[in-house]
C-alpha cells in the first residue's frame, strides 16, 4: 500500500514545470519533493523534443547539474539572440536560394573560418554583430523561437536554415 508521502510524490509527476515551482513554495517537504531529479528529467526531454542545439551540453553528466537546473538553463538559452562561433560550426545549414532548396546538400562552415562553396570553392567567413560575412555578402542571424535553431538571411534571396544532424538525446 502506498504511503501518503508516496501518493504526493506520484501526483507531482503529472505537473508542469511552472506548477512544480509553485508547489515547491508550500513547505520544506513539498520543496524537497518538487525538486527531485526524477520529476525534472522527463520535463527536460519534453522541453527539448523537436528542438535544435547542443543537447550534449545539457545531458552530459560532466555538467553535474540537477535536472531542474538543466531545464532552467535550456529555457534561458532558448531566448538568446546571438549565435556563438562554436554553435555556428556545430550546425549544418540548408541553403534556400530564391525560395528553393539547393540540390547540393547541406552546407558546413568549418571552425578554421573556411567554407567550401560548390560554386566558388574555398571561401573565408567571419561572424560580426550577429551577421555572417562571406563571399562579399553580409547576412543577418535570427533565432527561431519554435525550434531554437537559427535562420541566416531571412527576407533575402539567400537563406540558410540550421539543421541539427547530431544524434538525439537519450
Amino acid at each position: 500500500m502506498l504511503q501518503p508521502d508516496h501518493i504526493w510524490q506520484h501526483t507531482l509527476g503529472f505537473l508542469s514545470a511552472a506548477d512544480l515551482c509553485t508547489v515547491a513554495l508550500v513547505n520544506k517537504e513539498f520543496h524537497a519533493w518538487a525538486t527531485e531529479d526524477r520529476l525534472w528529467e522527463p520535463l527536460c526531454h519534453q522541453q527539448w523534443e523537436g528542438r535544435q542545439g547542443d543537447k550534449e551540453f545539457f545531458w552530459s553528466s560532466k555538467q553535474q547539474l540537477h535536472w531542474k537546473q538543466r531545464y532552467a538553463w535550456a529555457a534561458f538559452d532558448s531566448l538568446r539572440q546571438e549565435i556563438t562561433r562554436d554553435e555556428f560550426c556545430y550546425f549544418s545549414w540548408k541553403l534556400l536560394y530564391n525560395g528553393r532548396e539547393s540540390r547540393l546538400g547541406l552546407r558546413k562552415f568549418l571552425e578554421d573560418g573556411t567554407y567550401h562553396s560548390p560554386y566558388a570553392g574555398r571561401c573565408e567567413w567571419i561572424l560580426m554583430n550577429n551577421h555572417l560575412m562571406f563571399m562579399g555578402i553580409s547576412l543577418k542571424f535570427e533565432r527561431d523561437l519554435e525550434t531554437w535553431g537559427w535562420t541566416i538571411g531571412k527576407g533575402t534571396g539567400t537563406v540558410y536554415l540550421s539543421v541539427d544532424t547530431t544524434r538525439q538525446y537519450t
